[in-house]
């Protein structure tokens, strides 16, 4: 009897032990999946980042071409224009040097020296020094007179802001002069076509 009963008991305590076994395997097993679970998950999120960086750099890029100027004013002969009288001008000085910006109307819209307005009228705004010449607008406007200021920014560069002002447009172009190339380089930083302009004061 007794040896049975030891029998018994050695039988139950190797099946306990297997028990444990397949415990220990299950959880071994259950981690392993966990981890490649893990590092699936990082490696399908990495082409994610890669593509929002690819993205920001894209609208650095953007950001960088916008800021390329719209328009260049090339050095020219300062010849008189024709068929144009001086109408206004600001002398000033930059860089050692004369300048002087001008304002041109069509000759037979100024009469004794006053500017007859009439529906359409040409004009032509330069910069002149010298010998050269700027031109930084020239059109024809209905209802309007285009107007230009100058100054010096803070880093001593010349700036020239044209407002073209008309019956149906509100836009102004601001000019920088660049010494070396010789030549104003723009943009349009006000460009509204199709408004019902009203008036200014202070002029």
């Amino acid at each position: 009897m007794r040896k049975y009963a030891a029998i018994a008991l050695g039988l139950m305590f190797v099946l306990s032990l297997g028990g444990c076994g397949e415990g220990e395997r299950t959880i071994s097993v259950e981690q392993e999946t966990s981890v490649v679970q893990e590092i699936s998950a990082s490696r399908e999120a990495a082409p994610e980042q890669e593509t929002s960086l690819t993205a920001a750099e894209s609208d650095e890029t953007s950001q960088e071409v916008q800021e390329i100027p719209e328009l260049a004013v090339r050095r020219e002969e300062n010849v008189p224009p024709e068929n144009m009288t001086l109408y206004s001008s600001c002398p000033f000085s930059f860089d050692n040097e004369e300048w002087q910006l001008c304002l041109y109307v069509q000759a037979d819209m100024v009469i004794d020296g006053s500017l007859a307005m009439d529906d359409r009228c040409g004009f032509m705004i330069r910069a002149e020094r010298g010998d050269s010449a700027y031109t930084l607008f020239e059109d024809t406007v209905q209802l309007g007179v285009p107007a230009g200021d100058v100054w010096m920014d803070l880093e001593n560069r010349l700036r020239i802001a044209i407002r073209d002002v008309r019956s149906a447009r509100y836009q102004v172009t601001e000019y920088v002069y660049d010494g070396e190339a010789d030549a104003f380089y723009g943009q349009r930083v006000v460009d509204q076509d199709g408004v019902n302009y009203i008036g200014s004061v202070g002029e």
